[in-house]
């Protein structure tokens, strides 16, 4: 017999640029995959961040695979920039 597995709710947010004073939905993972601007440990440390760039991460409980790359393509003097061919 399968057992199902409990469901993970995960709740998106991009681009907030220190800017943290808004609601949240309720959920058991929060994405932020750009913009968080408060880059020092304290606030990763604080909260539980888990920065990832280049690298797979896979949760421990819910065995959730993530993974990211903030490459993009060049476009003007943004961070993470690849040059276009």
């Amino acid at each position: 017999m399968i057992h199902p597995r409990p469901s993970t709710r995960l709740v998106c947010i991009s681009d907030t640029h220190s800017h943290y004073s808004f609601d949240l939905l309720d959920g058991d993972i929060l994405l932020h995959p750009g913009g968080i601007s408060r880059t020092d440990s304290s606030i990763r440390n604080d909260f539980g961040i888990i920065y990832l760039q280049d690298e797979i991460y896979v949760g421990p409980v819910t065995e959730l695979k993530l993974c990211e790359s903030p490459w993009q393509p060049e476009f003007c003097d943004w961070a993470f920039n690849v040059e276009r061919e």
